[in-house]
This record gives C-alpha cells, sequence and structure tokens, in this order.
C-alpha cells in the first residue's frame, strides 16, 4: 500500500488573533491561561490526533497536561479548532506544541509550534525612560522616544501617549533596530519590530507609542536599540517611500530651490516660494538612483486648500523616466485663477516602477512644501521668467531659466525675508536688478 503524508498544520488561537506556523502574537509572544488551538489534522485513513506540550525547544518528554481535544481527537479537522490548553496546569516558561496525526496504518506526520508560558508576572528589570512629546504643532516636531541597549531590562512595558491637534493625523520618524520575537514597538497597532528606519502614520491625531522587551532575558544581544526623532502632525493624508535606491535629490519652483538628501520621507515647513494665481511656472525634481531603475514622479498642490490632494486639477503629471544616477523631471503648469489665497501643501512623490499616489507607501520618497499662493495683481509681470538673481544660478539649465528679475520674485523675497527665511543682502540684490532691468 502506498503510504501518503498526511496534512498536518497547527497554529494557536487567542483573543481572536491568529498566528500561523510557531507565530504567537498574544502579549508579544507570551500566553497565559486558556488558548485555544486551531489547525488542520485530516486524512482519508484517520485514526487519531494528538496535541500534547513539552518543555523547551527540544523537549525529551511529552504531556497532555491541560489538553481537552474534540471529540477526542478521533475526527478529521480541516483548518478549524483542534481543542484547548489550559496553560495554568504547566509551569511558567518555553514551550513546544506538538501536533501528531496517525492513520489507521500506523503512518504519522507532525507540526510544531513554539510558546513561552507566563501565568505568573515578572518584575520589570529596568525602569523606563522619562519619555515626552511636548506639545505638538502642524508641521514637524522633533522629539526623543528613545531606548538605548544600556536601558534595556526583561519585562520592560513602557508608553507614552501623543497628540496633534485636533482632526489631524499623526506619523512617526524612527531609527534602529528590535529583534524580531523577542522586543516590541508598537505605534497603535503597528508593529514596528525590525526596522532600521522609517516613517509610519495613522489616521489619527491621538496614538499611543508602546515598547516591551524580552521577558525571559534582562538584555538580548540582538537589541540594537531604537529612537523616535519626529513627529509629524498634518490635517493631511501621510505618504512615505521605503527604499533607499532611489530618492529626490532637488525640487525647484518659482524662487525656491531644494536640495536634500535620501530618506523616506521630509517635511518642509519653511515656505519653499510663492505662485500668483493665473501664471504659469515650471517644476523641477532631479531624482538620484544608485543603479538604473524605472522612476516615476507626480507632484500635488491643494489649490483649494481642503486637505485633499487628489481634486481634479491639482495634480501635476512628470511622467516616467528611466534613471541611471541623476535625472532632472520638468513639467510647466499653470495655478487655476481661482486658487485660494493664502498658505497651502505641495507634496512631491517618487515612485519606483509604478505611478505614485499622493496617499499611500512606495518604493521612492516623499516630500511635503509649504506653498504661498498670492493674488496675480500683485505682479505686473509673468513670474516665470527666472527662478534667481541673474548670474546666481546654482546650476546651468535651472528651470525656469535664470533672466529677467519680475516684480513678483521682488516681492516674493521680500516676503521670504520677513518671515526669517532669506537675507537682507539678497533682498536689496534682486532690488537692485529689477531697478536696472536685468
Amino acid at each position: 500500500m502506498e503510504n501518503k503524508t498526511l496534512p498536518v498544520a497547527i497554529f494557536v488561537l487567542l483573543s481572536l488573533s491568529i498566528c500561523f506556523s510557531g507565530c504567537i502574537t498574544s502579549k508579544e509572544g507570551f500566553v497565559n491561561g486558556t488558548v485555544t488551538i486551531n489547525g488542520s489534522a485530516y486524512t482519508q485513513n484517520m485514526d487519531r490526533y494528538v496535541v500534547e506540550a513539552g518543555e523547551g525547544m527540544h523537549p525529551t518528554s511529552w504531556t497532555m497536561l491541560g489538553v481537552i481535544l474534540v471529540n477526542g481527537g478521533s475526527a478529521n479537522r480541516d483548518e478549524t479548532f483542534l481543542g484547548d490548553l489550559n496553560t495554568s496546569m504547566l509551569p511558567d516558561g518555553k514551550y513546544t506544541i506538538r501536533l501528531t496525526v496517525t492513520d489507521k496504518n500506523g503512518v504519522t506526520s507532525q507540526d510544531r509550534v513554539y510558546v513561552n508560558i507566563d501565568n505568573i508576572p515578572d518584575a520589570q528589570t529596568r525602569s523606563c525612560p522619562a519619555w515626552t512629546c511636548g506639545s505638538l504643532h502642524e508641521g514637524t516636531n522633533s522629539v526623543n522616544i528613545s531606548l538605548s541597549p544600556d536601558q534595556y531590562g526583561s519585562n520592560m512595558n513602557c508608553s507614552i501617549d501623543c497628540a496633534c491637534e485636533a482632526d489631524s493625523n499623526m506619523s512617526i520618524k524612527t531609527e534602529g533596530y528590535i529583534e524580531d520575537g523577542y522586543d516590541y514597538l508598537i505605534f497603535r497597532a503597528r508593529n514596528l519590530t525590525g526596522m532600521w528606519e522609517g516613517s509610519f502614520s495613522t489616521y489619527n491625531a491621538t496614538e499611543k507609542i508602546r515598547f516591551t522587551s524580552d521577558r525571559s532575558n534582562d538584555g538580548s544581544s540582538g537589541y540594537g536599540g531604537f529612537n523616535i526623532t519626529e513627529i509629524f502632525c498634518s490635517k493631511y493624508c501621510f505618504s512615505s517611500g521605503s527604499s533607499d535606491t532611489e530618492y529626490i535629490s532637488r525640487v525647484a519652483l518659482g524662487t525656491g530651490i531644494m536640495s536634500s538628501n535620501r530618506s523616506s520621507y521630509s517635511s518642509y515647513d519653511s515656505v519653499l516660494t510663492a505662485l500668483q494665481r493665473g501664471h504659469t511656472y515650471t517644476l523641477s525634481v532631479d531624482v538620484t538612483t544608485d543603479s538604473p531603475y524605472d522612476e516615476y514622479v507626480k507632484a500635488w498642490i491643494d489649490y483649494n486648500q481642503n486637505y485633499n490632494l487628489n481634486n481634479t486639477g491639482e495634480e501635476i503629471d512628470m511622467g516616467e523616466v528611466k534613471v541611471n544616477s541623476t535625472y532632472r523631471f520638468s513639467k510647466t503648469f499653470t495655478v487655476p485663477a481661482n486658487a485660494v489665497l493664502g498658505r497651502t501643501k505641495m507634496r512631491v512623490s517618487d515612485s519606483w516602477y509604478t505611478a505614485p499616489r499622493a496617499c499611500s507607501q512606495m518604493y521612492g520618497e516623499v516630500e511635503d512644501y509649504a506653498i504661498d499662493i498670492v493674488d496675480s495683481l500683485t505682479s505686473t509681470t509673468s513670474s516665470t521668467s527666472t527662478t534667481t538673481i541673474p548670474g546666481q544660478c546654482s546650476m546651468p539649465g535651472d528651470d525656469p531659466p535664470c533672466g529677467t528679475v519680475s516684480m513678483g520674485e521682488v516681492i516674493t523675497h521680500i516676503n521670504k525675508w520677513a518671515a526669517g527665511n532669506a537675507g537682507l543682502s539678497e533682498v536689496i540684490d534682486l532690488i537692485n536688478a529689477w531697478a536696472q532691468g536685468n
């Protein structure tokens, strides 16, 4: 008779959280009380299935103490309830849970998962750091929510509640490494374990940041420490890149130029430039890659200032190009004559292979900028004639090209100087250049 492998799989269900192939989510890897065992134990010639527990990762003996099986383990069970395990019947510690299925010919098959039984709480061996969020405002907030390796202890449970203004969304920027399966950094319901660097968001103004450590080791060889360096508050949806192989290295629009290094997400609070209603501009975006990649760039400007970047007419599609090293994307657009006056947001996104969306995570980078929409009546000439003072172009071929200074640019630089974002000598030079018709 031909022997066939018996389908066997086991996973543990506790508090409606399913774990496959030995992964336990409850209490960050620890279980207590009565846990429900779900899985698959079936064959065409079923004799029985048994669930047993053994101490450690390589048990020398097995027990069914505390185990109650459906129908005594005598019937097929396919991806469903197998039985219960009362963990309080066993001493605390690491255990292997073994499922064995046997057919009437004596052929067996097994599957295992690993759990930590923890019915007796352990004492926390280190105090939590004194974390603070401060008063969070719209935009970028510098914070220091961290735990270095020399602060680490077992059974730590540290948390802090942070809040942006009402009707805002929150995102955090974190760096460091936390060993998966032992220590956990949780941002709301998202597990950030194993992350070196990244920006992560929720669509809520108030969130809890929580760290829990391994309950059995006072100091883990795999723990590298973490540091949350920034919290972003915004009424806009959040978007972020997730790759270090391509990034936005330069953005130029109107009188503003911003160069930057690689990052998954950057938010610039100072005003990049002013745009006049009804006038035409050219947006330039430099994308830098480590190898030849197909890169797709888009931008969005919230002209009606309703905190939604997906309205008709607000997208600037800059196209797709295979980039090897650095390439400058350029696109000319016209500001609507009815654009709402005042401060608004421009989002620039670079994505590998696929077109970026205003509210998503992708391979590439996302940068947010503040833009001032001004009345076109404040300028007598088109502001597309120049970006910088003649003779002071940062690079040949800047878009728009260097050339005659317009009154609109003079006004923009005066406003930037008043806000502390431009030097007085630069403003004077620009006024002189405009007065001389340069």
